[in-house]
């Protein structure tokens, strides 16, 4: 009985002291102690029901309702923040937890746990759990995971995730995961992971991955994986999986494959598979398979294959097979193509010999004007042999 009494005059004591703004009942020894009411400084336990006066807290501050304007302007607190409502203050050091949230209106350095969010106005460094969103409005640091968002204005450095979507207006340093979307208004470094798609409106060096879209606007140079479409506004270098097409406005070096197409806009390095087409705007040095066309705008060196066409804008340097054509301005090389060997574009217009051809040419109907090496097909034209030599049936050749 006497404990019921003595909580019921405690509750008393707070809602009579906490409405007098500006009172309390300090119970404090050299400044350190109990302090019950809406005090502007304590050092040790302050319990109140809404602060209004409030400047600065060493230990633990006890809230029942939300804090006021002039208090979430000013006031720090150092050590445990606790708000049955949403406890609040400019700077929280430490632990702050709030039934509904937990804000700082600049920094908040440690633990914040929101029931429905936990935000820092400017910077939060630590960790962050909000039920709904956690984020910054300036850079995150730390371990960010809000129940459908998490983000931050300028930055996030860490580890974020959001069931619906994390991201910032600025770079991604760690690793960020949303259910549906993730991305960067700037670059990314390290991974970033989206259900539907991810992306970064600069550069990205590392992993990024999403079930529909994955794609850097400036350069991308690590793991690109996506279900459809994986691309990059300049310079693509390393592994690249796209379910419809990887693409690249620069260069695209490394491995790349997709069951669609897999172009750039300047040249292709390395490997590349695709199950319509591989294209180059221009020139292009590895292996490349295209199940419709392998289309190189400038020089080739190395192995261009299809069942289709492959088409060389420039000099094919090593081996090129085309099930139905085999085009290409020069061949130093060999190059195969099922039907027609030896037609090629320039500037537009259309072109039914290869000009020079150092090696061999195999199909139906090869066309060269200059030859130094063999022909095998139906009919052979060089156009460097003597005039009776120029078109022979089953074999040609110059030496």
């Amino acid at each position: 009985m006497a404990t019921w009494s003595m909580t019921a005059v405690a509750i008393a004591l707070l809602f009579q002291v906490g409405i007098c703004y500006g009172q309390s009942l300090d119970l404090a020894v050299r400044g350190y102690g109990l302090s019950i009411g809406d005090a502007p400084r304590t050092n040790g336990l302050r319990i109140n029901f809404v602060d209004v006066r409030l400047k600065h807290v060493n230990g633990v501050n006890l809230s029942v309702w939300r804090t006021q304007p002039f208090v979430f302007e000013t006031a720090t607190v150092n050590g445990l923040n606790l708000g049955v409502v949403g406890p609040r203050a400019a700077y929280i050091n430490g632990v702050g937890i709030g039934v509904l949230e937990v804000v700082a209106r600049y920094r908040f350095a440690g633990l914040a746990i929101g029931g429905i969010a936990a935000f820092g106005g400017e910077d939060i460094s630590g960790v962050a759990l909000g039920g709904v969103a956690a984020g910054s409005g300036g850079v995150t640091r730390g371990l960010v995971i809000g129940g459908l968002a998490a983000g931050s204005g300028q930055g996030l450095r860490g580890v974020s995730a959001g069931l619906l979507a994390a991201g910032t207006g600025g770079d991604i340093v760690g690793i960020t995961v949303g259910g549906l979307a993730s991305g960067a208004g700037e670059s990314v470094t390290g991974m970033s992971i989206g259900g539907l798609a991810s992306g970064s409106g600069g550069s990205v060096d590392g992993l990024i991955f999403g079930g529909i879209a994955a794609g850097a606007g400036g350069a991308l140079t690590g793991i690109g994986l996506s279900g459809a479409v994986v691309g990059s506004g300049g310079d693509a270098l390393g592994l690249f999986v796209g379910g419809l097409a990887v693409g690249a406005g620069g260069s695209l070096s490394g491995i790349s494959a997709s069951l669609g197409i897999v172009g750039a806009g300047g040249g292709q390095y390395g490997i590349a598979t695709a199950g319509l087409a591989v294209a180059a705007g221009k020139s292009a040095t590895g292996i490349f398979t295209g199940g419709l066309a392998v289309g190189i705008g400038e020089n080739m060196k190395g192995i261009g294959l299809s069942p289709g066409v492959v088409a060389i804008g420039g000099r094919l340097t090593g081996f090129g097979f085309g099930g139905v054509a085999a085009m290409a301005k020069e061949v130093h090389g060999v190059s195969i193509g099922g039907f027609v060997n030896g037609a090629h574009t320039n500037g537009g217009s259309f072109h039914v010999f290869t000009e020079t051809t150092r090696g061999a040419q195999i199909g139906l109907f090869n066309f060269t004007r200059d030859l130094k090496g063999i022909q095998l097909g139906l009919l052979n034209y060089v156009g460097n042999n003597p005039r009776w030599a120029r078109l022979l049936p089953i074999f040609n050749a110059r030496f």
